[in-house]
């Protein structure tokens, strides 16, 4: 199933407003969103695929999208959530260390702070190989402020507030698409007969002309 006009959720030619409303009427809104029925695709297994074209400008701004399902298209009480794309971050850096205190899952959602310069980053992901003292890997974190960009040369030392430690080992920190923008596929179920998009995004943030699509083979229609 290609991707169509009939198979569209939010078209993009507007860009997402922070306090955007969620879709109650079968054709486009103001911000190019609208209630889907699904039931005409003869399909109960679908994915949805959230396209983000641009690089977001504003640090710290966060965007949360929800699938949200119904019986009824016109009572916005009516929708429950189905799926949930994994939170996006405006701006997100991929720094390189060398584990010196093992890293585990309370570091994730903490502080990641340079000693050098006293940058920081929230992690939202690290490398398997930092849970071992020696290991080498990233760790991926969206940034705090306007200057936060590790960019210290060899040597500097990055502790994170869940007590993982690492020493810098590349140069730089590298900004990444990873958790930021780009394209997000998430696959869902529900024999419910409509759904609409739900966009959640932080004041300030600028993720501009936001694309969601329905396919039930999203890997060959992009």
């Amino acid at each position: 199933m290609a991707f169509d006009d009939n198979l569209i959720l939010r078209d993009g030619t507007a860009d997402l407003q922070t306090a955007e409303a969620a879709a109650l009427v079968l054709t486009a809104d103001a911000n190019g969103a609208k209630v889907l029925d699904i039931r005409k695709t003869g399909q109960r297994g679908l994915a949805a695929v959230l396209v983000l074209p641009t690089a977001p400008t504003a640090f710290a701004d966060t965007l949360d999208v929800t699938i949200e399902h119904s019986r009824w298209y016109d009572d916005t009480d009516a929708f429950d959530t189905l799926v949930t794309f994994a939170r996006l971050y405006a701006i997100v850096y991929r720094v390189r260390g060398t584990a010196t205190v093992a890293f585990d899952s309370d570091d994730i959602l903490q502080t990641l702070t340079s000693t050098d310069t006293s940058d920081e980053l929230t992690i939202i992901d690290y490398d398997k190989a930092l849970e071992t003292v020696g290991g080498i890997g990233d760790v991926i974190g969206a940034q705090v402020a306007a200057d936060d960009v590790f960019d210290q040369t060899d040597g500097d030392t990055c502790t994170s507030g869940g007590g993982g430690t690492m020493t810098q080992v590349s140069a730089a920190a590298v900004r990444t698409k990873l958790r930021s923008y780009g394209v997000y596929v998430v696959r869902f179920h529900t024999d419910r007969q409509y759904i609409r998009a739900l966009f959640t995004a932080s004041a300030g943030s600028n993720f501009g002309k936001v694309e969601c699509l329905i396919s039930n083979s999203p890997y060959l229609d992009l």
